[in-house]
């Protein structure tokens, strides 16, 4: 294959690959174009030599890690903001990002467990109690009802797309899922904003995250996986963050998560 330059653009030359014609698309910052379609490029045999050209040679049979899927987040503000679009304009933006035909095809989109950084005021978890609560008696994923459960039911539809998803496809849109900061009263200091987990809330803070994902496939939304914590060294306490050391996460999945989601008969992955 080579590689050269014209007129300012980028052509390439397929020595195995006569007359393809290989469409584009271009997004600038300044917003002049968005997902704009380029004139088709003509791709031709590549005959002698040339110097101006970068030769690349791809190797077919050499593979490397599959790729699960390419994506980005519907997260508090997100889903915040396109609830604020009109009914058409919400699905003609989920259409550009979600279809594969007429959009750029993302398959993969990361939700929050709970309020993330980026999210409306007051933050929240699905279990605010004042004190310990262990058997989540007041667990209640209402206050997603606002905004991020309607946006995640507005992109259901092309969780569906050629095979729907789920743990393990490529196909279709999945969804996995971090908290920025467990319910207050598992963590040292008591506050969604920093600190650092207790352990010794280990079995209920895993027993909060599968009541999550059983909540959520209830409302119809699989989830595919969740990770324990979203930047488990982060301690910030301008904002929902907890430090999660390692021994506490591996502690977590090994004794309360990994076994309370095989129990519950979830298809869901701890990534």
């Amino acid at each position: 294959m080579r590689s050269g330059q014209l007129a300012g653009a980028v052509f390439l030359v397929f020595s195995n690959a006569a007359g393809v014609e290989v469409e584009w698309f271009m997004t600038t910052r300044s917003g002049s174009k968005n997902l704009t379609r380029m004139s088709t490029i003509n791709f031709q045999n590549a005959t002698g030599d040339d110097d101006d050209a970068v030769l690349v040679e791809i190797d077919t049979a050499q593979r490397f890690q599959e790729i699960y899927g390419i994506g980005s987040s519907l997260e508090g503000s997100t889903c915040f903001n396109l609830m604020q679009l009109s009914e058409a304009a919400r699905n003609a933006t989920l259409q550009a990002l979600l279809d594969p035909v007429d959009g750029i095809g993302m398959n993969l989109m990361r939700i929050t467990i709970g309020t993330s950084d980026f999210a409306p005021l007051p933050f929240y978890s699905y279990d605010d109690s004042d004190d310990p609560d262990e058997d989540l008696v007041n667990f209640s994923i209402a206050p997603d009802e606002a905004f991020v459960l309607p946006a995640l039911r507005a992109a259901l539809p092309w969780a569906a797309n050629a095979g729907g998803g789920g743990a393990g496809s490529s196909d279709g849109l999945a969804f996995f899922a971090s908290p920025w900061s467990p319910p207050g009263w598992m963590k040292v200091g008591g506050s969604l904003k920093g600190g650092q987990f207790n352990s010794s809330f280990t079995d209920a803070f895993g027993a909060y995250l599968v009541r999550f994902v059983e909540a959520y496939a209830a409302e119809g939304i699989a989830v595919a996986a969740l990770t324990p914590q979203n930047e488990p060294l982060q301690n910030n306490d301008a904002y929902p963050t907890t430090l999660l050391l390692p021994e506490q996460e591996a502690g977590l999945i090994a004794a309360s998560l990994g076994p309370r989601l095989e129990a519950a008969g979830l298809d869901c992955e701890i990534w």
